[in-house]
């Protein structure tokens, strides 16, 4: 639910628990008119902030629980009870950014998750990432990853993006067979050879990531779209050339060197 969506729903039904001259059955059928509304829109939730209160917006934990299958928040939004996002027996796809993990059990005890994104939430190790088999999509920016082979058992992944890690070996990756979109973006690895594996891919970004050797991409002939960062002696975009031989249909993006947007 968007925040208008939100702001919305808090109007029409402050409106209809202030109309005291309707009657009391057509009061009752507007409440229960709004809450169906919600209901049914409740499946379109972006955003949970911690000023929207559904219990006193007469919105049930049944309709909460059942409904909700998209939560975008800060952890500390809970206020120290992280937990209750367990609440979403539904939820699909979550996104957290902004501060740590207060709790990582409750993640892992959401069994329809199939989306999530990590976004400067801080160690993410302590997650046993490797719990979540049900994961399709996977997104983890500016936070801290030690051990990125928890990552080869989620053999489900279609999508996976890694922005401003140090990590330094992608062995882990041979085994996402699954995969079909890889974003590896300024890491340290510089090895490339495990994706050699990955027959389904079809998009790839190396963009800040040092990898010196393409050519073991001749072996993923379903890639169309490869994104990497110029070098200064041009190496890199010879190497993109002779790929384009290779891989029929296959559009290399460059990225200038020196673009401030990369």
């Amino acid at each position: 639910m968007s925040c208008f969506k939100t702001d919305l729903v808090r109007t029409i039904l402050a409106a209809t628990v202030l109309c005291t001259s309707c009657s009391r059955d057509l009061q009752t059928s507007k409440v229960s008119y709004i809450i169906s509304a919600i209901r049914s829109s409740l499946g379109e939730i972006t955003f949970f902030d911690d000023n929207f209160d559904p219990a006193a917006e007469g919105i049930s934990d049944e309709v909460i629980s059942n409904s909700v299958k998209k939560v975008r928040m800060n952890p500390s939004c809970l206020n120290g009870h992280f937990s209750a996002i367990t609440r979403f027996r539904n939820l699909q796809a979550l996104a957290l950014y902004g501060a740590p993990i207060p709790d990582y059990s409750a993640i892992r005890n959401l069994p329809n998750l199939s989306h999530l994104k990590l976004e400067a939430v801080g160690d993410v190790d302590a997650l046993s990432i490797a719990e979540l088999s049900g994961l399709v999509t996977l997104a983890i920016d500016r936070s801290n990853i030690v051990n990125p082979s928890e990552f080869a058992k989620l053999s489900k992944l279609t999508y996976l993006r890694l922005d401003g890690h140090t990590i330094t070996d992608a062995s882990f990756v041979s085994q996402l067979k699954q995969l079909r979109e890889l974003y590896l973006l300024d890491t340290s690895i510089k090895d490339i050879r495990p994706l050699s594996s990955l027959t389904k891919l079809e998009k790839l970004s190396l963009v800040g990531t040092p990898a010196d050797d393409l050519s073991s991409l001749k072996q993923c002939l379903e890639l169309q779209v490869l994104t990497i960062r110029a070098t200064h002696d041009n190496d890199r975009v010879d190497q993109a050339t002779e790929l384009r031989r290779s891989i029929p249909g296959l559009n290399v993006v460059i990225v200038p060197l020196n673009d401030p947007e990369s």
